[in-house]
């Protein structure tokens, strides 16, 4: 079913960050390339209405994917979009979209400022943006303290430390307990710390990929499966009309084939006749002969 700009407006009032819907409106986008300026007026005008963080997210996410898949087919969008995005990334920062842990607008913006994906002045402005946030959003405990408001509490003596881990030591816990009965069943207890270490060194290896660049990656995967969904939509359009096209060949044998069955009766008719007039011919000539025989005698 074919949508109009209207209806795609409607789903992008309602973004969210779902997967599928992020695609399937970036895939209306870059199927409509000719309608580009008046797509992102529209995108522009949802987002500066949009009350809700995940709704500009989302829209964010779909400027990202339509960037990427029409990297090399058509910079129009690149250029248009340039516009309004310091326009609208700043209502994302004064309505406090941003967050420090985790913050998937970060993640998108470095993707954006590494691969140099907009204009400088663009690219800037979302960078000072990002600064003047994380400036705002410094604990009062990271803030450098010009004088102590509270007294330090005395470190407390070593005999007070030395009988406080001796009743540690002495006082097993209920996991050393069952440790223990683990070891006296005969199965020797595995550390879980030990078990653990292969894994935990997996992960703090430095060649695993960062979330910046690996959401790189699957955003680049995603716009190559958008790009082969848009291949394989123009394919089935082309194999329907070579289909259509070969109906009509069809259609048009079959008439080729009604026309020599007839043109072949036809010419079974006419060496009947011609047969039949070559009969008369004889007879009429015999006809002839012998009446000239008997006007003779």
């Amino acid at each position: 079913m074919n949508e109009s700009i209207h209806d795609i407006e409607k789903k992008m009032s309602t973004m969210n960050t779902s997967r599928t819907k992020i695609i399937y409106i970036s895939g209306f986008f870059t199927r409509n390339t000719s309608e580009f300026q008046r797509l992102v007026k529209v995108w522009r005008d949802c987002f500066l209405r949009s009350e809700s963080a995940e709704t500009r997210l989302g829209l964010l996410y779909v400027v990202h994917e339509v960037i990427m898949s029409t990297m090399t087919s058509c910079t129009d969008y690149h250029n248009e979009f340039d516009k309004y995005l310091v326009e609208c990334i700043t209502k994302c920062y004064t309505s406090g979209d941003f967050t420090l842990e985790k913050c998937p607008h970060y993640k998108l913006f470095r993707i954006w400022v590494d691969k140099k994906i907009f204009k400088k002045p663009t690219l800037k402005a979302i960078q000072t943006m990002w600064s003047k946030f994380k400036e705002a959003s410094t604990p009062e405990a990271q803030k450098p303290q010009t004088a102590l408001t509270t007294p330090i509490s005395p470190a407390p003596k070593e005999e007070e430390l030395r009988i406080t881990v001796s009743k540690l030591i002495g006082c097993p816990s209920d996991d050393t307990k069952r440790k223990n009965a683990i070891q006296n069943m005969g199965n020797p207890f595995q550390d879980p710390e030990r078990l653990l270490k292969p894994y935990v060194d997996l992960i703090s290896c430095p060649d695993i990929i960062p979330d910046e660049e690996f959401n790189g990656v699957c955003l680049s995967l995603d716009s190559m499966i958008l790009k082969l969904q848009s291949l394989e939509e123009t394919l089935s359009l082309y194999s329907g009309d070579l289909e259509k096209e070969l109906a009509t060949r069809k259609s048009l044998d079959q008439m080729l084939e009604c026309m020599e069955k007839n043109l072949l009766s036809q010419e079974m008719s006419l060496q009947d006749l011609c047969r039949d007039k070559k009969v008369e011919l004889r007879l009429l000539e015999k006809r002839l002969s012998q009446e000239k025989s008997d006007e003779t005698v």
